[in-house]
């Protein structure tokens, strides 16, 4: 996107368990939420390198949760990345986070 290349954005990586497996294998809940955190912030710093107009662009995306296809079509990068990832996504995985303190 910064470069103007075509983008489109799919979790089908993210979501592969040995992929998730490697991230989570021999860290502690607290070295998980400092990779969240770092991870987080290099996504900031990348998005405040895009203007408005790279910002409103539509780009293709697909979002699977599990093996179902949750969502399908076009979305605005910066409403993908600044709404729809923490508002609805992360908000989703606040119980899963609850049961790992338990």
């Amino acid at each position: 996107m910064i470069q103007d290349a075509e983008v489109r954005y799919e979790n089908t990586v993210a979501i592969d368990p040995a992929r998730l497996e490697a991230i989570i294998d021999g860290r502690s809940l607290a070295q998980l939420v400092e990779l969240g955190r770092h991870r987080s912030a290099q996504l900031l710093a990348l998005l405040g390198r895009l203007d408005r107009e790279r910002l409103e662009r539509e780009v293709p995306c697909m979002i699977r949760d599990g093996g179902t296809i949750a969502f399908e079509g076009a979305v605005r990068w910066g409403r993908l990345l600044l709404d729809v990832q923490p508002g609805v996504h992360l908000a989703n995985h606040i119980e899963q986070l609850r049961a790992l303190r338990r």
